[in-house]
């Protein structure tokens, strides 16, 4: 047994190291008479006093002794005794318990055996004395258990503890690479991150889990699996010279968790208010008008969260859509004027006649449907305001520190359909027992309601659930429970088309999570009509938002095509389930789609055999490996027109440099949905011949924004490229081309 544990025990035999004011442990006193130790961890009262109480209640008991000096003197109070004494230790003791304070003190080690003869205390019998010290002893061991039993209770956060910890995600069982992290210093100031990633792998040969380099910074922050591939990454990047500096390598602390550090300031906050409340009655009132203040106003918070432009004027919100596309071609334009070689090109021609910007820039087209036109809605399930389980959106982020969800019942771009089943879901949610997933401690089970709507008056619901340990029967269990409620239970009354389950084993959310679906109840396809056709919708098909609004975007992509469209070829990169091939399929030769998700290759096919389409071939594959092969099979002379509706990001490098060396695409409409994010796409675009680049480049023609997304910031941008062959001319003034 420890020393530590001896102590907490008790035990008489076991002599104190040290002697502080917060131990109940005290010097040893010896009497010449017995020549016994006493143990000085004795609880309630000091040996001393405890012979000193016995002789009080001894009236009879007077001491005489020829030397006062060296007679230790007892003064007792009646609500708080006192003894002073005098011995030969240097040490003092301030000890306090039951009211009675203790204060030793000495001046002569020779004399401490008057305490045993002079004294009288002698007369006391040994019997007594072991008798109380084991009683004194048992009371001790029972007050230290429960001590300990405390203390190792005070050990565990609490729940409030843990979420208001910022780093308490350090603490849990599960993995984070944030534990071990170093910090780089000393780098070059021209330092790209692929350069910097490649340098840790060739040194290391040891994969990173993340390197963050911030931009123009000196210093960057790598992260590992274990602590063993830290340690190596320290020793071996010390002292590495690379382009001229000697780094320097150091552990790092993790990233505060932004959730919790909002919750700490916010319970800071919550017990400042409770202070004053309590000191003064009007704070209480005052507090409880701003609680009911916040409650009115939420509905009106995440109106301004959700749809930023929802209290303007449309007509309002079509010029603040317009600007925003003005700034976007604004800096496409001068970025393009820094890379361009020849003067007096297309760029300074058209931005002179423009005023600053490089392509004709149409009207923003208005949607036909303002309220309610949303067609897929994604909800998160996570606490609400009042701690309920609510599925709706997040009035915050987490990187913002608050991630609380508010239902959509005031949500205007939402439809009816969609609030109603969300609705019903959420009081599913609310009578299970299982917690809602918390993005911060992973933890829980319910995470996103996915709610999608067609023309046809037709539903599909995903419900994304995180099974966390739960065995395969309690899963299947679960899926019973939630097809009953919407079979037969209070769900009934939504009558969904069709019902999944998405079962979610991975930390990522919504529609960032690769989970397969599990088809629970209904129809396994619900279907939507797009321009006079009929499309196929699966769980995870995508399909724009805003159909009336989509059927202008596309009318209008069919216009810019041209006429005589009866020899020309559309090539349909990154074509989805197939909407936009399809619908200019009846005006043109052929339509080949291209598609690197299988699935979405699947409903493309089914969409062109539903509506008895035969000239449209959807391939599944790389855009950079099929746009080589569709043009090598093609008569020189076939026309072909690109038309791509990429992602929110973009399309990626290699995608555009096989554009680029299609010559025979003379013309190419992008639809973005995110002009910010696709800037790079349209630089590359029109950058003009280089080392790098030897094709001819493209021009922007003209542009026109459409507004799939009503009082919100976002619109879709559709931008018309014509192939420049004027720029392969100045291939001549690149010696190093030749």
């Amino acid at each position: 047994m420890a020393e530590g544990e001896d102590m907490a025990k008790g035990d008489p035999t076991k002599e104190p190291a040290s002697l502080s004011s917060d131990q109940n442990t005290f010097p040893i006193f010896e009497t010449k008479k017995s020549e016994q130790e006493v143990s000085s961890s004795i609880p309630g009262f000091p040996p001393l006093f405890q012979f000193a109480k016995l002789q009080t209640e001894a009236s009879s008991w007077t001491a005489n002794a020829s030397d006062n000096s060296a007679i230790p003197t007892y003064e007792f109070e009646e609500k708080q005794p006192m003894i002073q004494t005098e011995l030969s230790t240097t040490k003092e003791v301030s000890w306090e318990e039951n009211s009675v304070t203790i204060n030793l003190s000495a001046t002569n080690g020779a004399d401490s055996s008057i305490l045993g003869e002079s004294s009288g205390l002698g007369s006391v019998s040994n019997m007594q004395e072991k008798e109380m010290v084991e009683a004194e002893d048992n009371e001790m061991d029972k007050e230290e258990e429960k001590v300990g039993e405390e203390a190792t209770a005070n050990d565990e956060p609490d729940e409030e503890e843990a979420e208001s910890d910022p780093y308490f995600y350090t603490k849990r069982d599960e993995f984070t690479s944030e534990i071990y992290k170093i910090e780089l210093q000393n780098l070059p100031k021209k330092c790209g991150y692929k350069q910097f990633k490649k340098m840790i792998a060739n040194r290391l040969n040891v994969r990173p889990v993340k390197v963050k380099l911030p931009p123009g910074a000196s210093h960057a922050y790598v992260t590992f699996r274990n602590e063993e591939e830290r340690r190596l990454a320290i020793r071996s990047l010390s002292g590495h010279k690379w382009k001229g500096k000697v780094l320097s390598a150091k552990t790092a602390q993790p990233l505060p968790d932004p959730l919790a550090l909002q919750r700490a300031e916010g319970m800071a906050r919550k017990r400042m208010i409770q202070d004053a409340a309590r000191a003064n009655v009007d704070a209480k009132r005052i507090k409880l008008d701003g609680d009911e203040v916040d409650e009115l106003a939420i509905s009106v918070r995440l109106n301004h969260v959700v749809t930023p432009l929802w209290d303007q004027p449309y007509s309002k919100q079509m010029e603040t859509k317009k600007s925003n596309m003005v700034e976007i071609l604004g800096k496409l334009t001068r970025k393009l004027k820094a890379i361009m070689v020849l003067k007096n090109n297309w760029v300074e021609e058209e931005s002179a006649k423009r005023n600053g910007i490089c392509c004709e820039l149409l009207d923003c087209v208005e949607s036909p449907v303002l309220d309610g036109y949303r067609n897929k809605c994604e909800f998160t399930i996570a606490e609400g305001p009042d701690r309920a389980k609510t599925v709706g959106f997040r009035l915050g982020s987490y990187k913002e520190g608050y991630s609380g969800v508010v239902e959509p019942s005031e949500c205007i771009h939402i439809s009816d359909k969609a609030k109603v089943i969300s609705k019903a879901f959420q009081t599913y949610v609310r009578q299970s027992p299982l917690p809602v997933y918390d993005l911060c401690f992973h933890t829980g089970y319910w995470q996103t309601l996915t709610v999608r709507s067609s023309m046809y008056g037709e539903t599909m619901a995903v419900l994304q659930f995180s099974p966390q340990k739960m065995t395969k029967d309690e899963i299947e269990a679960e899926k019973n429970r939630i097809c009953e409620y919407f079979k037969s239970g209070e769900g009934k009354d939504v009558k969904l088309t069709s019902l999944y389950l998405q079962i979610n084993h991975t930390r990522a959310v919504g529609g960032n999570a690769e989970a397969p679906f599990v088809h629970i109840m209904g129809e396994e396809h619900i279907y939507e009509e797009l321009c006079g056709l009929k499309f196929r919708i699966s769980p995870d098909s995508f399909f724009q938002v805003n159909t009336k609004a989509t059927e202008k975007l596309f009318n209008l992509l069919k216009d810019w095509c041209g006429d005589h469209l009866d020899e020309t070829v559309v090539l349909d990169i990154c074509c989805g389930t197939g909407a936009l091939g399809l619908c200019l399929a009846q005006s043109v030769k052929r339509v080949i789609g291209v598609e690197i998700i299988e699935n979405a290759v699947e409903d493309a096919k089914a969409n062109a055999q539903l509506n008895g389409v035969t000239n449209a071939q959807f391939v599944c594959g790389k855009a950079e490996d099929i746009i080589v092969d569709v043009f090598k099979n093609m008569p020189r002379k076939t026309k072909i027109i690109g038309i791509m509706d990429p992602p929110r990001a973009g399309l990626h490098q290699s995608v555009l440099h096989a554009i680029r060396k299609s010559r025979r695409m003379d013309k190419l409409i992008y639809v973005s949905c995110n002009p910010s994010a696709a800037f790079v796409n349209f630089l590359d675009l029109c950058r003009p011949t280089s080392k790098r680049i030897k094709t001819a480049p493209f021009r922007l023609v003209k542009a026109v924004p459409v507004d799939l997304f009503p009082h919100t910031k976002h619109c879709e941008l559709l931008l018309l490229f014509e192939r420049d062959m004027t720029s392969v001319d100045a291939a001549k003034f690149y010696k190093w081309y030749y």
